[in-house]
């Protein structure tokens, strides 16, 4: 063995770094440890959260809300003899709902009516829905309609009957 190999075996080896133990502790610490990124500043996380929950209130209310339905038929409005309670006449609409979308509907609801697309507004409540579909033909017969009536039925419907509170009356639509 020459003295060269000697010398480097026999050297200690050298432990001093320049930083302090406890700062390299402290170091080698924070690199172990997860750290997660910051993506938004806290602020708007809260605000995020708010706005989460009120539409989350706002789906929970129209959920539970009822939502109108609309659809257009044809009808005509029909006078009924006085009754003996209001000894007024009474305002019968006969209502023809087209089938393509059959509705859930039963006595005693609250509906709008309108007369012809602009004419003025009124309202009434459901007093019967004829069972099944009425086609064309048997409503004609059924209802004694005809003339400019007869034309007013095309294609299989629900008959509805509605009571009709003014302003609609039979004097402004003949």
């Amino acid at each position: 063995m020459s003295k060269d190999t000697e010398k480097v075996t026999n050297v200690k080896p050298f432990n001093r770094t320049i930083f302090r133990r406890k700062a390299w502790e402290a170091y080698v610490e924070k690199r172990e440890r997860t750290v997660l990124p910051r993506l938004v500043a806290p602020p708007v996380l809260v605000f995020f959260w708010i706005l989460f929950a009120l539409l989350l209130s706002a789906g929970g209310i129209a959920w539970w809300d009822e939502v109108p339905i609309y659809t257009a038929g044809s009808g005509i409005l029909l006078e009924q003899p006085a009754s003996s309670l209001s000894g007024a006449h009474e305002m019968m609409a006969l209502i023809f709902l087209p089938t393509s979308r059959l509705l859930p509907l039963q006595r005693g609801v609250s509906i709008q009516l309108q007369a012809e697309k602009i004419g003025p507004g009124g309202s009434g409540q459901i007093e019967r829905v004829e069972p099944g579909l009425t086609s064309p033909q048997d409503a004609r017969k059924r209802y004694m309609l005809d003339g400019a009536l007869a034309l007013l039925i095309t294609r299989p419907s629900m008959v509805v009957f509605v009571s009709v509170q003014p302003p609609l009356s039979s004097p402004m639509y003949p």
